[in-house]
């Protein structure tokens, strides 16, 4: 069987939504996957949202997006502009 997405889903943390650590995110998100490969990555600032929301989110990759409404709502939008596929990990 081929494999839905060409490479492992990346989580994009917004290290500044919920109160956990970025720590305790990156544990929840292996706790969800457990050893299934995958890519997180941390944002620097929400100024980077936008750009790597541009960058990363393409047909046959899996983002999730790890954050508030407002960091998940960006992505979505792109995900529609682009024909790309999101997931939500709410932690805002």
């Amino acid at each position: 069987m081929k494999e839905l997405f060409e490479q492992p889903p990346l989580f994009l943390v917004n290290p500044k939504a919920w109160k956990l650590s970025l720590a305790k995110k990156q544990k929840l998100i292996h706790d969800i996957v457990g050893n299934r490969k995958r890519e997180i990555y941390a944002l620097k600032n929400s100024m980077e949202s936008k750009t790597l929301a541009a960058d990363t989110i393409k047909p046959g990759r899996l983002v999730v997006a790890c954050g508030g409404d407002g960091f998940q709502n960006l992505l979505a939008d792109e995900a529609i502009r682009v024909g790309g596929v999101i997931a939500c990990i709410p932690f805002g």
